[in-house]
């Protein structure tokens, strides 16, 4: 056990190691669309599930929380299965979660300051390659067929699951090394909005938006003090029963139509919560399971190819059923009294900060199956980071870094 202890605090204060460990996960949807470098992805992906999965089991060290997730995985293979669902894809997306949460949760629980330097280093690049791509190439880059103009990261209700993170790593670095946000952070807070605006994708952009405004109250000392955890989590489920069930949108038509540029229906997104709603009853413990694309499909809209509700609770709720609510709900619970109760000021309010960035989004777009990933492999990695250790390991790097420039002076 202690052996583990020590190869995993090297692993994951080695800059190539966590590249190796990072990089398979977050690969750019482009490069799916090259074979050869998508295969490339893939073996290194399962090489680096297989370790993961293997020091976590080792460790026996198995956290509520990882036995939460693993339950509410175990319970989608099993609906899959019994449903006769695609049930490969599911165990990929099952095992491919698994592997990110507990990735994450590692190079936090270890206060590795180099685990979150790469994160955020990678993702930062890939915001802004596809800043690039998008000015260079507004017609997208690849799938000229579809209804979306492609780019880097997707098209452009897709690219914002990676810019959203990548945008909470880079301020989270800044603040863990500088106490303050740096140059290079505040480029990346700007590029994001521009490139969603450049393709203009509402959603993102109102959540975002939002963001923005408390950004600017934390960075001058300003955030309110209501503004927790928790009431993150009462505000998505207000706008879910608000928006989603009663329908109240009609009262901010004017905001809707006139400022988001969206029909009263959110671009057919209410076509999509009231056939999800429709179908909920009649599975409503355990849900349906991860569907074929042709099946859920014709469940939830007939003109258009949609595997998704558009809504995480309902999305949840459709293929886990109420068991699956339950058991993600307590792992939010369980974050919810962490972050509120355990953290100082400086973390607790930025942690507060990039739950607000999906609160929004969590009830607009798609993050079931794969969109989830990167999301809740940012609530583990909130959950279990160490402030002493991060800011133990700032210092001795700093250290290092003196002795290292002394030694080039001599």
């Amino acid at each position: 056990m202690i052996a583990l202890e020590k190869l995993n605090k090297i692993i994951y204060n080695n800059y190539f190691f966590c590249i190796l460990l990072i990089l398979p996960f977050v690969e750019p949807l482009y490069f799916t669309q090259i074979p050869a470098v998508n295969a490339c992805f893939s073996y290194l992906k399962l090489a680096v599930m297989a370790f993961v999965i293997f020091d976590w089991f080792v460790s026996g060290r198995y956290h509520k929380n990882f036995l939460f997730l693993g339950a509410f995985l175990l319970l989608d293979c099993v609906v899959t299965f019994l449903n006769e669902g695609n049930i490969n894809q599911m165990v990929i997306n099952a095992m491919t979660l698994m592997s990110m949460v507990i990735l994450f949760s590692n190079g936090a629980k270890t206060g590795s300051v180099v685990f979150l330097r790469t994160v955020s280093t990678i993702l930062e690049i890939m915001i802004v390659i596809n800043f690039m791509v998008i000015v260079l190439y507004p017609s997208g880059i690849y799938n000229f067929d579809a209804v979306n103009h492609h780019y880097f990261l997707g098209s452009r209700n897709v690219m914002m699951r990676t810019i959203f993170p990548g945008v909470c790593f880079s301020i989270l670095r800044s603040k863990a090394e500088h106490d303050r946000l740096s140059i290079r952070t505040w480029a990346v807070i700007l590029i994001s909005p521009a490139s969603l605006v450049l393709v203009w994708s509402a959603t993102a952009l109102v959540g975002y938006g939002v963001f923005l405004i408390f950004l600017l109250l934390y960075v001058f000392d300003l955030f309110p003090k209501w503004m927790t955890f928790k009431t993150c989590l009462i505000i998505l489920v207000t706008v879910f029963f608000a928006i989603i069930v009663f329908k109240l949108q009609n009262i901010f038509s004017f905001l809707i139509v006139d400022i988001m540029h969206k029909d009263i229906t959110f671009t057919g997104r209410v076509y999509l919560w009231d056939s999800c709603m429709n179908y909920i009853p009649q599975s409503f413990l355990f849900g349906y399971g991860m569907e074929y694309l042709e099946i859920i499909a014709g469940k939830l809209y007939l003109y258009t190819q949609y595997d998704s509700a558009h809504n995480f609770i309902l999305d949840i709720f459709y293929q886990n059923g109420f068991v699956g609510v339950v058991l993600l709900s307590a792992i939010f619970i369980s974050v919810q009294k962490r972050i509120d109760h355990a953290y100082s000021p400086k973390y607790k309010n930025m942690f507060v900060l990039f739950m607000l960035c999906y609160v929004t989004m969590l009830n607009f777009e798609p993050f079931i199956n794969g969109d989830m990933r990167l999301f809740m492999s940012m609530i583990f990695y909130m959950y279990f980071f160490d402030e002493n250790k991060i800011e133990q390991n700032r210092h001795i790097l700093k250290k290092r870094k003196k002795i290292i420039f002394k030694a080039r002076l001599i």
